[in-house]
């Protein structure tokens, strides 16, 4: 429930939309982009495959993807305004969608039930730790194998909030 300390999800998202990128520049968190990418990497091969970005925000993870040699990119975001940046950012034709992955995408998104069991990868870099509910999180899970291929691989992060709580952010460690 949104609440002033808590705010609806896509509001929260969306009022910090053009900045999210910055995160990378935190000297704390510079580390993780090479990290993340070499773990992209290593789920090869890339050429010519499908990836699905459940929580693509800015669309990173589809712009490492698309480096690798992805051909089709399908992002999803609860942010309208993550996903305007996304637009500018990621490769042309990438199809961005709005929608909660805590929900079945098939039936809220219905040009992706011809998607189900197509993508090679799915990625939900930090989707997973937001769920507020064991439905919520449940949901996720559902979504991720609903729409991988028999053998397709998943991706996933979890924030570590020890590590970026506000205090810790502002001290550069």
């Amino acid at each position: 429930m949104a609440s002033a300390q808590n705010p609806a999800p896509a509001a929260h998202y969306d009022s910090f939309a053009t900045s999210y990128d910055e995160i990378w520049r935190v000297p704390g968190i510079r580390p993780l982009l090479p990290l993340l990418t070499s773990t992209l990497e290593a789920v090869g091969p890339h050429k010519d495959i499908a990836v699905l970005d459940l929580a693509c925000g800015t669309g990173v993870g589809l712009r490492i993807m698309h480096a690798l040699g992805a051909r089709r990119l399908v992002g999803v975001d609860i942010s309208t305004q993550m996903l305007e940046v996304a637009k500018s950012t990621t490769p042309y034709g990438t199809e961005l969608h709005v929608a909660d992955c805590a929900h079945p995408l098939a039936q809220t998104v219905p040009s992706l039930a011809r998607d189900l069991g197509s993508f090679d990868v799915v990625l939900g870099m930090w989707l997973l730790n937001y769920a507020p509910s064991v439905a919520e999180l449940a949901g996720m899970w559902a979504n991720i194998a609903a729409f991988l291929k028999p053998g397709g691989r998943f991706v996933g992060t979890m924030e570590n909030h020890e590590a970026t709580t506000a205090p810790r952010l502002r001290s550069g460690k």
